[in-house]
């Protein structure tokens, strides 16, 4: 049995509806949440519910959420196995706060990183959601992630690939109930994410503060895994390409896989009157 000091989904009805709800997916982690529990605990920032999603786990998690027990937590337990997007978007579904912070099972949470974040989101209100600088661990290894900062910069990076950690994002929760996480490109469903916010006009931006410990492990690599990502990435970012260009036809037949050389031919030739016609893509002098 859990403890009474976990918020069940029915007792929340009669709480304070929070500003800020933390969303965390979980499959068999619980080797590491109980420390990633503390770190949200330990915020300056109180004003929060914890939304756990447990996505099947087989694991000693209910051991570990029992002796980590507090009244902002609440569990919701998935049946059957949803995947990383699943959960978050389950999560998302029953957030009652205004704006939604998200970390993994295994990452670590600055004190001050709900205060800051919210901080800079209440005074910039025509941003959607924003990331942080991240610190990695679990190696020899201490490198600080710090991704580009304002909505143009992003733009950019995006071109390239993924410039913001998940563990880090706090957005809208509008946002993300208009535009769940995509399952079926995981585990690339955060830069998907990111890809869609800005094509259809959301502002993003970064914090440059180190607001997260980021764990290095051996159960995220594999060969597989790298090929799946490599394929996924150049996927979304062709995606992304067209959807700037406003090419809703070269959208449809590359999420259906049918391009032809003629279709490859009207990209390039649309993405350099675009790159022409844009202050943003001007070539370095």
């Amino acid at each position: 049995t859990y403890s009474s000091a976990i918020m069940t989904f029915q007792d929340r009805a009669q709480q304070p509806v929070p500003e800020l709800s933390v969303v965390v997916p979980v499959h068999n982690g619980a080797v590491w949440l109980g420390e990633t529990l503390k770190s949200i605990y330990a915020q300056t920032y109180a004003d929060f519910e914890l939304i756990l999603v447990d996505d099947a786990s087989t694991d000693s998690l209910r051991e570990v959420l029992a002796s980590h027990a507090d009244r902002r937590l609440q569990v919701m337990h998935l049946e059957k196995n949803a995947g990383v997007a699943g959960a978050r978007n389950a999560g998302i579904a029953q957030a009652r706060g205004r704006y939604i912070a998200f970390c993994d099972a295994d990452d670590l949470c600055d004190p001050r990183r709900f205060e800051l974040q919210l901080t800079y989101l209440h005074a910039h209100p025509a941003v959607g959601a924003c990331g942080t600088a991240f610190t990695c661990f679990g190696t020899e290894a201490r490198e600080t992630i710090v991704n580009p900062a304002t909505n143009s910069e992003i733009r950019h990076a995006l071109l390239c690939g993924n410039c913001f950690g998940m563990s880090t994002m706090m957005g809208k929760a509008e946002l993300f109930r208009r535009h769940p996480f995509d399952q079926s490109v995981a585990p690339t469903e955060d830069y998907d994410m990111w890809t869609r916010l800005v094509s259809s006009g959301v502002e993003l931006a970064n914090l440059p503060q180190s607001l997260l410990r980021y764990r290095i492990h051996a159960q995220q690599a594999s060969q597989q895994k790298a090929q799946r990502l490599d394929r996924l990435a150049r996927k979304i970012r062709g995606l992304y390409c067209a959807r700037l260009l406003g090419a809703s036809a070269l959208v449809q037949r590359m999420q259906a896989e049918t391009l032809s050389l003629a279709d490859m031919e009207e990209a390039a030739a649309r993405i350099q009157a675009f790159c022409a016609g844009s202050r943003e893509f001007e070539p370095a002098e």
